[in-house]
């Protein structure tokens, strides 16, 4: 009997890594659970990527290419940082989970966290057309103050909320008005036209 795969297998692999990924950590996530969970043969998760860093290097690309498509559609700063927070981050917890914990580990990979940020900034410039007096700068802001703090409120709001008896929609309401009130007022002038 043969089996015939739709050309959606990569996409079902990813899928499926990402949960173990998820349910596992890097480090304890195996081949053999992807391919279990994807329902495929092993044989096809090696068809398409060389290993478990090609797969998690695959969810990240992937990652910033949505980012680039959010940046390309939002219609202003205020709407980018409320839709970048209040759907897209939240659709990506899961990702974002595993790339912070990797990124805080003591190794010599560096973490793929910061080539996010970097392409970002690179598509900022050369896409947007918005040019950056101060590159490091604009890199350290972006990092510190935008990245981090929204990724982090995103994987840690749900135990927030419990811990602090805050409902979920009054939480997000304040964190969106202090980003805006902080982050926001830094792009606004950053961006301001001429």
């Amino acid at each position: 009997m043969t089996r015939k795969y739709t050309k959606n297998a990569y996409h079902i692999i990813l899928d499926a890594a990402l949960d173990v990924f998820s349910e596992f950590g890097y480090d304890g996530a195996r081949i053999d659970e992807v391919a279990k969970r994807a329902h495929v043969p092993k044989s096809l998760i090696y068809y398409h990527f060389e290993g478990k860093e090609h797969l998690l290097k695959e969810l990240v690309n992937i990652f910033v290419e949505d980012v680039k498509d959010l940046l390309l559609k939002a219609n202003g700063i205020d709407e980018l940082m409320e839709s970048f927070t209040r759907s897209f981050l939240e659709e990506k917890s899961k990702l974002l989970r595993i790339i912070l914990i990797e990124s805080l580990k003591n190794n010599d990979k560096l973490p793929s966290i910061y080539s996010t940020v970097e392409q970002l900034i690179q598509y900022e410039t050369q896409v947007l057309k918005r040019e950056h007096a101060d590159v490091t700068k604009r890199l350290v802001a972006e990092f510190f103050l935008n990245f981090i703090p929204r990724s982090m409120f995103v994987c840690m709001k749900g135990s927030f909320s419990e811990y602090f008896d805050i409902p979920d929609e009054d939480l997000n309401t304040i964190f969106y008005k202090s980003m805006v009130e902080m982050h926001g007022a830094y792009l606004n002038k950053l961006f301001v036209r001429t």
